[in-house]
């Protein structure tokens, strides 16, 4: 009996130490906040419809992850072993730079073209749409969480843990 009363207590102690861990390493994660996690600057090709040009401009695309949104029920740890799922990281910003907008390709090469500020934002108007619909192609939240993984295995190795699971949870 006194052995399985022991066995109780030193498991019931171990339990509330991974428990005081696990409530630790989630306190630290949350202090995150809204992580920023990676940037991509890009160039894109448009070909607005009512125009024979090709045109290019540069869009930057931010993507963070939101710690306060991670929940400790979602960790677990077992001596050095720890699985996470993580908040899915989101698009936090995308913004076009007007500035880069340039012509790549005309049908009319010797016939210089100057663009009206309405030309001009039905381009932009065009950028941002192909922008949207690209972004899930350009696979910027498969980097960020590749990135996430690298740096929070570094983060959880240098504390102690070995064997290191992380994923992220699919909303």
């Amino acid at each position: 009996m006194f052995r399985i009363l022991s066995f109780l207590l030193i498991s019931l102690l171990l339990g509330c130490r991974t428990e005081n861990q696990r409530d630790k390493l989630v306190f630290s994660l949350k202090n995150f906040g809204e992580f920023h996690i990676s940037e991509l600057s890009k160039t894109e090709i448009i070909r607005p419809l009512d125009q024979p040009q090709l045109w290019s401009t540069e869009y930057i695309i931010n993507v963070s992850i939101d710690f306060q949104k991670l929940d400790s029920s979602n960790i677990i740890l077992s001596d050095k072993k720890i699985k996470m799922i993580l908040p899915k990281p989101f698009i936090l910003s995308h913004e076009i730079n007007p500035k880069s907008l340039e012509i790549k390709y005309t049908q009319k090469p010797n016939i210089p073209f100057v663009l009206t500020p309405d030309q001009e934002e039905k381009i932009l108007v065009k950028a941002d749409q192909q922008l949207k619909n690209s972004i899930d192609t350009v696979g910027i939240i498969s980097k960020a969480e590749e990135n996430l993984t690298s740096f929070l295995s570094g983060y959880l190795k240098s504390i102690g843990y070995t064997q290191i699971s992380i994923r992220y949870s699919s909303h």
